[in-house]
C-alpha cells in the first residue's frame, strides 16, 4: 500500500467516523434512542514470552556465536 493509498484510507475512516458522530448527535436530537444494552467491553489477551535464558558464555563466545549465526544465514558455511 502506497503513502497516498494508507493517507486516502485514514481520511475515508476519520470520514466515516465523523458520519456516524453526527448521526448519533441527529438521532439523539430527533428522539431516537440507542439501544438499552451497552456492548461489554473487549477483553484482550496476551500470551506470556518467557525471558531469554542468561548463558554461562562469555561476551567474546557469544559475539563468535552471533557472527557464525550471520555467517548461516548469508549462506556462506565454514
Amino acid at each position: 500500500m502506497t503513502h497516498r493509498e494508507t493517507t486516502l484510507r485514514h481520511l475515508w475512516l476519520a470520514g466515516l467516523g465523523l458520519y456516524a458522530k453526527v448521526r448519533r448527535r441527529m438521532d439523539r436530537i430527533v428522539g431516537i434512542e440507542a439501544p438499552e444494552k451497552p456492548e461489554p467491553p473487549v477483553e484482550f489477551v496476551t500470551t506470556h514470552k518467557p525471558a531469554k535464558k542468561v548463558t554461562k558464555y562469555s561476551s567474546a563466545s557469544r559475539r563468535a556465536g552471533e557472527h557464525e549465526s550471520r555467517r548461516r544465514i548469508a549462506g556462506k558455511g565454514r
